[in-house]
């Protein structure tokens, strides 16, 4: 038995270390931030001022509904990319990938191709602009749509068109035209360094062909 109530706990005045009372008496542990509000409190919280709005009001219903509405196509849109980005996240890769591979290649091409060979330097460049451009589907196809394989022509017109409309849409974006910008001032560069290099060709021969002249001649 403890005698003058040695060894007895101290009940302690002040709230835990580890919790406190928040204003409504409620616990909050403390050193935690606050969460942000998720779309579903939202929505409940809109479907609770709906019930509470009076039919008079119609401004205000309407204002109310159309909030409702485009959180609930928020919610399904991030449930639909949740599921696609699992279901096509291998397909992407090995696409990419290939697309990568052919890149590398036309680029090697190109580095072998002759200095006054314009034309086909030419083809090559609109051909790794292309492929550059199948990548940025890719990496910007719209996460709650099915993905669409951008490697396959086997596919229906109207699935063709939507494809196409979403490639457009990703090389519009302002780092694909910051690169075709790039890309259009290295082929103009070049056909520069090929012009002055074909004009000093032919001034070349131009001076063989006079000096051999003067050899004849003498």
């Amino acid at each position: 038995m403890n005698k003058g109530g040695k060894g007895r706990k101290r009940r302690r005045d002040g709230p835990s270390s580890s919790s406190s009372l928040a204003g409504d008496g409620k616990k909050v542990k403390l050193g935690t931030a606050a969460k942000g509000v998720s779309l579903g409190n939202k929505i409940r919280g809109l479907k609770r001022s709906l019930r509470r709005c009076p039919e008079t009001d119609v401004e205000k219903r309407k204002a109310l509904e159309k909030s409702l509405d485009e959180l609930q196509k928020k919610v399904v849109s991030k449930k639909k990319a949740e599921i696609f980005a699992t279901r096509y996240k291998k397909v992407k890769f090995v696409e990419r990938k290939k697309l990568q591979r052919r890149v590398a290649k036309a680029n090697k091409m190109l580095q072998g191709l002759a200095s006054d060979d314009t034309d086909a330097r030419a083809d090559l460049l609109r051909q790794i602009s292309s492929l550059e451009d199948d990548i940025q589907y890719i990496e910007h196809f719209p996460a709650d749509e099915k993905y669409i394989s951008i490697l396959k022509d086997d596919i229906p017109p109207e699935v063709k068109k939507k494809r196409e409309k979403f490639r457009k849409r990703a090389t519009k974006s302002s780092a694909t035209e910051e690169r075709g910008a790039q890309r259009t001032k290295l082929l103009e560069m070049q056909s520069a360094r090929l012009k002055s290099a074909q004009e000093a060709h032919h001034k070349k021969l131009g001076d063989d062909f006079f000096r051999a002249e003067k050899v004849d001649d003498e």
